[in-house]
């Protein structure tokens, strides 16, 4: 009941937007398109991508630089592999600019991500090649440039990524910056993965090291997975007091990497500044915020704020009309307020012009100042290429008057507002000024108090006695796992049939079907692939979850299990206990799961 009331006020504020409207919106709505880089590595394709482009959209975001290489001419990046049977002088840049000319044009570039394939680039000067000390490291002491592709797909990483917070990282892509706005009269730089690729990376650099020096320990102690509950629960303190203590060490930790990709958004737009003309600087966002700012670092609510970016695209690709109206409700009304223009990225490379038409239709009213398709070169493999999807954009209509996002009838704009106010209060963990709420501010300040305590008394004295045991022995599975996913935004519909294809799954394996064709027709993610094959596991005895695994048989599946991201459904490889050993040979994972279970028994001896 409360799900179909909190649907209910969403639709009610939905349609009084719709008459209300909002003063900046023009009576024109703005067509972009994102064009990938492997549909303008030929003059072929780039005639094919601007000949479309040209009676249906307005804008291009154009990518130039996909794996830290170049699709133009360039004294500083490498050329692309993809070019390497184009001629030496061809420039697709060069020729999307020209042959684009009555499109406004920004070149799209990949900022942190370097590389993908099972071999590293050829170029030995590759700003992915090993020798760099710039490569993201994660919480078990590995480079991801390290990682096979089982390794990838179970990280829920794209490839090699260059590590945010390393300065000479960052000093490097400015100058790629500086050169590319100088050799080309480009109407904005768009920027596309300026984040981190998860909570689990960043590690083992100068900014572990001061993360050290402030708290006494190495961040690789903290959890790092922290779901939306997670995050609500810490907020209302209702978690157990040690994955309370330790969620806040993660929070502070989450606000530095979150300050450190700032700091590369920062010199981008100083970079723009010091130019004689007007250059866009616009970015490609994950719209869930709180998620965004803890588990990627970024941080737009507080760029667009500082007002280091022009334009904001939030990419709403994925699920029904429902999350992705919900997504794009919650940016607009937070980035209304900013003066901001945002337009609204759909997944049309995944959607039907039907779907398309809905989600338009959905966001009818909210103050985007266009949308973008994703992608163009999509669209020319689909019948009647784009056309049918610039129909479907006209469901879309622009407000005329000024909207207040703060109505009283809706309990999502003030979700949202707290989730501002949050992210707000999370930034002073760093020593970032604090504007937030005065609740807020309350709540964090009590949970830093904490964990100073902590960190001083029991985070040292439960890590020392673990380092002094020599003989640790933990339980650990290895598991399959048959995974359908569900957004906190979905509908009830939506996450009834997620339900059942997981069920479906289970009992394909249970019937004696292959779990490896089983995982790759029916599994999401990563665990789709390698026969779904998880990471090592280790069993901590208060989790119920736990128990369940740790009572399966080699080979036996679980009944379908809710988690905050899904249903799941595991089916056990293979399970044991470590032979009693030392801390030194104890794995990271594991040394997470010791310190959480040995600061609950200090904690528990102190009262």
């Amino acid at each position: 009941m409360t799900f179909i009331i909190h649907i209910a006020l969403y639709t009610l504020c939905i349609l009084i937007f719709n008459f209300q409207g909002l003063s900046h919106a023009a009576s024109h709505l703005d067509t972009t398109a994102w064009v990938i880089r492997w549909d303008i590595d030929s003059p072929s394709e780039i005639k094919d991508i601007c000949r479309e482009a040209k009676n249906n959209f307005d804008h291009l975001l154009v990518q130039v630089r996909g794996r830290a290489d170049s699709y133009y001419e360039s004294d500083i990046a490498p050329r692309s592999e993809d070019l390497k049977n184009q001629p030496a002088d061809f420039d697709p840049l060069a020729t999307v600019l020209d042959q684009c000319s009555s499109h406004s044009i920004q070149a799209w570039l990949n900022v942190f991500y370097l590389w993908t394939g099972e071999t590293l680039p050829e170029d030995p000067l590759h700003p992915a090649q090993q020798e760099n000390n710039w490569i993201l490291q994660d919480n078990n002491d590995r480079s991801v440039s390290e990682y096979s592709p089982l390794e990838l797909a179970q990280g829920w990483i794209e490839g090699i990524y260059a590590d945010p917070s390393s300065p000479a990282y960052r000093s490097y892509f400015l100058t790629i910056v500086q050169e590319l706005i100088e050799k080309y009269n480009i109407m904005g730089i768009h920027l596309d993965f300026i984040r981190y690729p998860g909570l689990s990376y960043g590690y083992g650099t100068d900014l572990s090291q001061r993360y050290m020096e402030q708290w006494g320990f190495d961040p690789g102690w903290l959890p790092d997975t922290l779901s939306h509950n997670d995050i609500m629960s810490w907020i209302d303190g209702t978690m157990k007091k040690e994955d309370q203590i330790l969620t806040t060490g993660t929070m502070i930790w989450a606000a530095m990497r979150a300050a450190e990709v700032t700091e590369m958004v920062r010199g981008m737009r100083n970079t723009l500044n010091k130019k004689d003309r007007n250059i866009i600087l616009s970015a490609a966002i994950f719209p869930d915020m709180l998620s965004a700012f803890i588990t990627k670092g970024q941080d737009w609510h507080g760029w667009s704020g500082e007002g280091l970016v022009d334009q904001l695209y939030p990419m709403a690709y994925f699920g029904e009309k429902e999350r992705v109206s919900r997504q794009l409700w919650n940016v607009a009304s937070v980035i209304d307020k900013t003066g901001i223009s945002i337009h609204a990225g759909l997944g049309a490379y995944i959607k039907t012009s039907e779907d398309i038409k809905e989600e338009s239709h959905s966001i009818s009213g909210l103050p985007f100042d266009g949308i973008s398709l994703f992608s163009l070169g999509h669209l020319l493999n689909k019948k009647d290429r784009s056309k049918p999807y610039i129909q479907a954009l006209s469901e879309f209509k622009q407000p005329a008057q000024a909207i207040s996002f703060s109505s009283p009838s809706s309990n999502i704009s003030r979700d949202q507002t707290e989730e501002t106010e949050i992210i707000s209060a999370l930034r002073s963990l760093n020593g970032s000024s604090n504007n937030s709420d005065e609740k807020y501010q309350h709540i964090i300040w009590t949970r830093k108090k904490e964990f100073i305590e902590a960190s001083r008394t029991f985070i040292p004295k439960s890590i020392q006695i673990i380092k002094g045991n020599n003989s640790i022995s933990l339980p650990w599975v290895d598991l399959r796992g048959i995974f359908r996913f569900v957004h906190i935004y979905d509908s009830l519909e939506k996450s009834v049939t997620q339900r059942e294809n997981c069920e479906k799954a289970r009992e394909m394996i249970v019937k004696g079907k292959n779990p490896v064709t089983v995982a790759k027709q029916h599994s999401q993610t990563g665990s789709r692939q390698f026969g779904a094959q998880l990471p090592r596991h280790y069993l901590s005895p208060d989790k119920n979850l736990d128990n369940i695994l740790g009572k399966l048989k080699v080979g036996e599946i679980s009944e379908v299990i809710k988690q905050d991201d899904g249903f799941w459904a595991y089916q056990l490889m293979e399970k044991g206990i470590n032979k009693p050993s030392s801390f030194s040979a104890i794995p990271w994972p594991g040394r997470r799961l010791l310190l959480r279970l040995e600061l609950a028994r200090t904690l528990t001896n102190k009262k």
